[in-house]
């Protein structure tokens, strides 16, 4: 459990410790990681290969699920969408 002062302190999130968190079950309709590439205006440093290499990771990481990398989006694009849009 987060201490007094702890930065997770500061979220509430039940007060779940470790031990009782189980996780999501995955079954045979949900097994898929979706990952969002959000690339910093033009001239990224994320390449379609750091995407390939994440994918096989994650892929083995949280075996048995698949791994989908989503198309790149740039993140001026995220700046043009209102904020109640992103459900904040």
């Amino acid at each position: 459990m987060p201490e007094d002062g702890d930065w997770l302190d500061s979220y509430n999130h039940g007060s779940i410790g470790f031990d009782e968190f189980k996780g999501k079950k995955i079954t045979s309709t949900k097994n898929v990681l979706y990952i969002q590439p959000i690339a910093y205006k033009s001239g990224s440093k994320i390449t379609e290969k750091n995407m390939s290499q994440l994918k096989k990771w994650l892929e083995a990481f949280y075996l048995p699920c698949k791994c989908e990398i989503l198309p790149f989006i740039n993140e001026d694009v995220l700046d043009a969408i209102p904020l109640r849009d992103l459900g904040t």
